[in-house]
């Protein structure tokens, strides 16, 4: 077998970082300040909360300029919930409780690549929502996403119109596809440009 990993490890490996993922997104939040452990919602959670305490004109943080973090929000959990309910298809239940069982459901050698994609996606939910919660600036990259191959993503205002927004942005942590979850870090941006045939994209936030 020498250095090559038989199908039944590769699986194990995926669903391994699959857990990882998921518990990245619906674990409880801990932090050390001073000292002392403090805890918080899962990231999931703290989304939902900040669109409620919106909703009653209270600013928590990211909201303190609103309108984009409430789109950018309200995206992101329907995006998820959507998302997370087609992946489970045909469990039902509370959207923390299917993520919670999707490592664990019955998954074949062959299901391995769309255990890693998933795992992917999950991954990029979680930078989304820190970079959200945390009020950090984004900026759009008006190209395709050179991995999934979409260009926009459409969502709803506050009025209820449909909005098309570019599904690349830019933020402290790189560049990160709102569709398909995609992650490119800082210091592939260069190639991330060449990649999609635009100007270096890490100049375009100088623009």
């Amino acid at each position: 077998m020498g250095d090559h990993m038989s199908t039944d490890e590769n699986l194990r490996d995926a669903l391994h970082h699959l857990d990882t993922a998921i518990h990245r997104l619906t674990g409880v939040r801990t932090t050390i300040h001073d000292g002392r452990t403090l805890t918080a919602p899962c990231l999931y959670v703290q989304m939902q909360q900040a669109v409620h305490e919106s909703k009653r004109g209270v600013s928590p943080g990211a909201f303190n300029s609103s309108a984009p973090a409430w789109l950018e929000t309200i995206d992101w959990i329907t995006t998820v919930d959507t998302t997370v309910r087609a992946w489970a298809t045909p469990e039902q239940g509370h959207i923390l409780s299917l993520l919670a069982g999707l490592a664990h459901r019955p998954w074949r050698p062959q299901d391995t690549g769309q255990a890693r994609q998933i795992t992917n996606t999950i991954h990029g939910w979680v930078r989304a929502a820190e970079t959200i919660l945390a009020g950090g600036p984004r900026m759009e990259v008006r190209e395709p996403c050179p991995e999934c191959g979409e260009r926009y993503v459409y969502r709803r205002d506050g009025l209820g119109e449909t909005i098309r927004a570019d599904v690349l942005h830019i933020d402290a942590e790189g560049c990160h596809c709102a569709v398909c979850g995609t992650h490119w870090p800082p210091d592939q941006l260069a190639f991330l440009a060449r990649l999609i045939g635009a100007p270096d994209v890490t100049e375009q936030s100088g623009a």
